[in-house]
């Protein structure tokens, strides 16, 4: 089940709510249904620009509309919504090849989830997981099955440097704030797409 990394916080009470970063899109929407359709005991908190058709009216969805590049309202929405738990699934920017878009990965991307995290530090967030980039954060590496966790950050372009730099920062606030953090590096997603409907 995708809520098993928030069951509990560190104390093993029961988890509060979920703010779900991303919730119309493809991985965030089918992680926020996932979780509805479990019956997970908390309230799911959906962050994106538009509210996702499919979650309007369902019970246990609160929906924040936003500007992640814009957002300067993390405390007081971790607070409000008793958040204990954080899916960074959002990305305003997509994969491309070299340095074109540096400026936009770095204020669109970095620096919002920058404050995102001094928020989640201020407010004592117990879980944050990041959907990071399963193939560019690695680069050209050579492999013959593919990229371990081991394996070196080498990105290439600058899609995959901000994903790592944003790693690399989560290591950061793991170790000075002994916030749990969690990195799934995703390849490829695929399958349906609810936001067709």
């Amino acid at each position: 089940m995708p809520g098993c990394f928030c069951k509990t916080n560190i104390r093993g009470d029961k988890v509060g709510n979920i703010l779900i970063l991303g919730s119309s899109g493809f991985i965030g929407l089918r992680l926020a249904e996932a979780l509805l359709q479990h019956n997970f005991n908390g309230k799911i908190i959906g962050y994106s620009r538009n509210i996702p058709k499919s979650l309007i009216s369902r019970p246990g969805y609160i929906h924040i509309s936003g500007d992640f590049t814009e957002e300067q309202r993390f405390p007081d929405i971790l607070k409000k919504y008793d958040i204990t738990c954080i899916y960074h699934c959002i990305s305003t920017t997509n994969p491309h090849i070299g340095t074109g878009c540096v400026i936009s990965e770095v204020q669109e991307n970095l620096l919002p989830t920058l404050r995102l995290l001094e928020a989640s530090a201020a407010c004592g967030i117990d879980r944050l997981i990041f959907i990071s980039s399963g193939g560019t954060v690695y680069g050209e590496q050579e492999t013959v099955f593919g990229h371990r966790e081991s394996d070196h950050l080498l990105p290439i372009c600058s899609y995959g440097a901000q994903k790592a730099s944003i790693e690399a920062f989560l290591n950061v606030y793991h170790h000075v704030h002994q916030m749990k953090t969690i990195i799934a590096r995703v390849s490829n997603p695929y399958g349906y797409d609810p936001r067709e409907n």
